[in-house]
């Protein structure tokens, strides 16, 4: 957690800079912003996944149709 970030706020809150509404504002972003930092979430990890076993499935597919022409090839002699 960014404590110094937290002790700025605070000290601007107290000086009279910043309101108390904007100071748990902004102290909520932080703590959001270091949730997310924390549990590390990233969508495009997901996305590539995805893509990856997409391109597994299509390549499978390929290789199944290529050998069962070469089989078919073979029968016909």
């Amino acid at each position: 957690m960014d404590i110094e970030a937290l002790e700025k706020l605070y000290q601007l809150k107290e000086k009279g800079i910043i309101s108390d509404s904007e100071f748990q504002q902004q102290k909520k972003q932080l703590l959001n912003n270091e949730e997310r930092i924390k549990n590390n979430y990233n969508p495009i990890s997901w996305s590539v996944i995805i893509f990856i076993i997409v391109i597994i499935v299509v390549i499978t597919i390929i290789a199944n149709m290529f050998q069962a022409y070469s089989a078919l090839s073979l029968l016909q002699g």
